[in-house]
């Protein structure tokens, strides 16, 4: 069974609620893997900065909407930031810890994650993780 969690905030930059439902069964293997069309390798995101953390721009306009596949090596990790998009993402294979203000949330293969504008942060586990990201830009 995967998870569902969902990162709540009254205001940018706030800290994060998050929702968590261990029941939602997303039907995805646990060792799925591959790649989408415009999968994204350049990464083009860039800080300009906010709110103690930096805002990074997703490259797309307002209402715009990207499909990209992130692959972390082990321990790799992203500091805290934020952006002005709802993010959907889908654990594919490994795990990976969604860091937040006020604490962590630990994901593996099948969880998914939606993350509304609150800062942020990842590190990779131990074996990586391959994650599809739908970026829904604000």
């Amino acid at each position: 069974m995967s998870s569902r969690v969902v990162t709540v905030s009254s205001a940018v930059g706030a800290g994060a609620d998050v929702i968590r439902d261990s029941t939602v069964d997303t039907g995805l293997p646990p060792t799925a893997s591959g790649s989408v069309p415009g999968e994204r390798s350049d990464g083009r995101a860039r800080p300009v900065g906010c709110c103690n953390h930096p805002l990074v721009d997703i490259g797309l306009p307002p209402g715009g909407i990207e499909q990209r596949i992130v692959r972390w090596t082990p321990g790799q990790a992203a500091p805290l930031h934020h952006t002005h998009s709802v993010d959907v993402d889908v654990v594919l294979s490994g795990s990976i810890d969604l860091v937040l203000r006020d604490g962590t949330v630990r994901l593996d293969a099948g969880d998914v994650v939606t993350v509304d504008g609150v800062v942020h942060g990842w590190n990779a586990g131990p074996e990586g993780c391959v994650m599809s990201v739908t970026l829904i830009a604000r």
